[in-house]
């Protein structure tokens, strides 16, 4: 109990007795005690095993001479949540992560250090927020991806793909043939088969609870994965442990290893401010250039470098976007899963690779340089990890759009947009995602057009929801010839002619609430542009009469609370801004 050094002797003397009737004898009151913030829970897959993980992170203290205590944090699947109301909360339980390890740990002054153990999505991020936020030594671990040994295809026993045929999503045949795994990922497969209306209900199940077959993440480079990874980059975790797959028997030496190196970090006084430095942002992001990541982890990032006292903007984005090669071949961008991308050298090979865009004297939560930890790392397997002189695509994977819509900034992913640099249409207003899904539903949504669907973002939703669902129902109609724009934001796994994240939100008198149904939209990869084509004069005219159409809505609860504080898109999204 170390940390409680500079309190008083009355004070220690009370804990110590409180702890007491823990179980524990005195002498061990004198070693460091060290928080872990555990995201167990019974509701998402990824979360189900890590009981067993923060026993093996307890034992790794207790052999480097410390205690691990353990308090759990909550955490929402999106994959349950998607195109629900209960989606608006997945965004905001972010901060309520970062708040509650906060409270946890600086309203019990006896830690010495932390872990956090994470899953889906909104864990890493608010964990890192919160790392930032408490500044003591800190290491996170991610719970890795699901082993796809599914009947229905995917990989084998030992982690090799199987051979299989190519589908085709129109074939009403298809439940004859094994899934095309090297092309799609399975669950967006079976979820699409059923929209056309290939499969059934009870079907869509069987093959849905075949496709995630162990505890874990799930196998593209989506949100929770892309914030794993980045962890990684920003040094925060230690490296290589994130891509081990969560019922891997070697997940359990990570986690132990990982007791032992908050261990050491303690000693050392290696604080995470010390670690997520400007540069190691930097690294962060050109790593999620070349891995595809995301479009939601440049929120996460601006939420997490806001806690940290960094300045980052979209701006930094779009510098490196331009620069950073598009090098792994991972779904949803790719072919391949990410127990590809493990078996190729993870992401150590990948940072190896694109190590020239790197500041390579940053150091990670060992007190080691980025030099040091890619060192030998070279990739495995070029047909996963292309080399930056050949990449699978130049530049701008995840894309700054600015212009008369989105003034501040909205983001795109080229990589997912099937080689479509432009894209113009007429504009289809909708109010919310609810109105949105209520024309698709009859059959209103036309070719040609440009979906606007506004009043969805951090303080219109509020929450931002997740568009994931409204992708999925324009690829059902046809992706190629319908786009969507949005100051709602988008999931990890999207694929489309998709730009969301538009800053200023319509909420706030955005330029997005000026759009008119029969309005010609401009969405440019190749100029990174959101443009409404309309006459100067006519807007401005617009918005001297602009009229707010908000949802009728009674928030209570926490949604009202975090509607009064939260801040925009290209702020993060955050509800304590640490920069002003």
């Amino acid at each position: 109990m170390k940390n409680c050094r500079d309190i008083s002797d009355l004070s220690r003397a009370v804990i110590e007795g409180r702890l007491r009737t823990l179980g524990f004898m005195s002498e061990d009151l004198d070693k460091p005690i060290i928080a872990i913030a555990n995201s167990y829970n019974e509701i998402a897959l990824p979360h189900r095993n890590l009981r067993q993980i923060v026993e093996y992170i307890k034992l790794g203290i207790a052999q480097a001479g410390g205690i691990g205590l353990e308090f759990n944090v909550i955490a929402m699947c999106d994959g349950i949540s998607q195109g629900l109301n209960g989606m608006k909360y997945v965004l905001p339980s972010r901060e309520i992560i970062a708040d509650s390890i906060e409270t946890m740990v600086a309203g019990h002054p006896m830690f010495s250090g932390l872990v956090c153990v994470a899953g889906c999505d909104k864990t890493t991020p608010g964990m890192l927020m919160a790392a930032a936020r408490l500044n003591i030594p800190t290491v996170v671990l991610g719970a890795g991806p699901i082993v796809p040994i599914g009947q229905k295809g995917g990989l084998d026993e030992n982690l090799n793909r199987r051979p299989v045929e190519k589908l085709d999503i129109n074939d009403k045949e298809f439940l004859k043939k094994a899934f095309y795994e090297s092309r799609i990922h399975e669950e967006d497969f079976i979820k699409q088969s059923y929209l056309k209306g290939h499969i059934n209900r009870n079907q869509l199940i069987e093959y849905y609870a075949d496709a995630l077959s162990t505890c874990g993440l799930c196998t593209s480079m989506a949100t929770a994965n892309s914030m794993g990874v980045l962890g990684e980059a920003l040094g925060m975790s230690l490296p290589g442990s994130f891509l081990v797959p969560l019922v891997a028997n070697q997940k359990l030496a990570e986690a132990k290893r990982v007791g032992i190196e908050i261990m050491k970090a303690v000693k050392k006084g290696l604080k995470p401010r010390q670690i997520m430095t400007r540069e190691a942002f930097r690294n962060a992001m050109a790593l999620d250039m070349a891995i595809g990541g995301s479009m939601n982890t440049i929120l996460h990032l601006l939420a997490i470098a806001n806690e940290a006292g960094v300045n980052l903007s979209f701006d930094d984005f779009d510098e490196l976007s331009s620069k950073i090669p598009f090098i792994v071949d991972i779904k949803p961008n790719g072919k391949y899963n990410l127990i590809e991308l493990y078996k190729s050298g993870g992401t150590q090979a990948v940072l190896h690779e694109i190590s020239e865009f790197l500041n390579l004297d940053c150091i990670n939560v060992e007190g080691k340089t980025m030099r040091e930890i890619i060192k030998d790392h070279e990739p495995l397997d070029r047909k996963i990890i292309y080399s930056v002189k050949n990449p699978l695509r130049r530049s701008q994977s995840i894309v700054v759009l600015k212009g008369n819509i989105a003034r501040n900034g909205a983001i795109a992913k080229s990589v997912i947009m099937d080689g479509i640099e432009e894209f113009k249409g007429e504009a289809a207003v909708f109010e919310s995602e609810n109105e949105f899904y209520s024309a698709a539903k009859k059959g209103l949504i036309k070719e040609n057009t440009v979906i606007v669907i506004r009043n969805e973002g951090p303080k219109g939703g509020p929450g931002m929801s997740e568009g994931h669902r409204i992708s999925e129902a324009v690829r059902s109609i046809n992706a190629k010839k319908i786009a969507v724009i949005t100051d709602s934001r988008f999931s990890g796994a999207t694929i489309g002619i998709v730009a969301g994240y538009i800053s200023p939100e319509a909420a706030v008198g955005g330029e997005i609430a000026l759009i008119k149904d029969g309005d010609m939209i401009r969405i440019s990869i190749k100029d990174k542009s959101l443009e409404l084509l309309v006459d100067t004069k006519e807007l401005e005219n617009r918005k001297k009469n602009l009229l707010f159409k908000r949802k009728n809505r009674k928030l209570k609860g926490y949604l009202k609370k975090y509607e009064a504080v939260v801040k925009t898109a290209d702020k993060g999204a955050v509800t304590t801004d640490t920069m002003r």
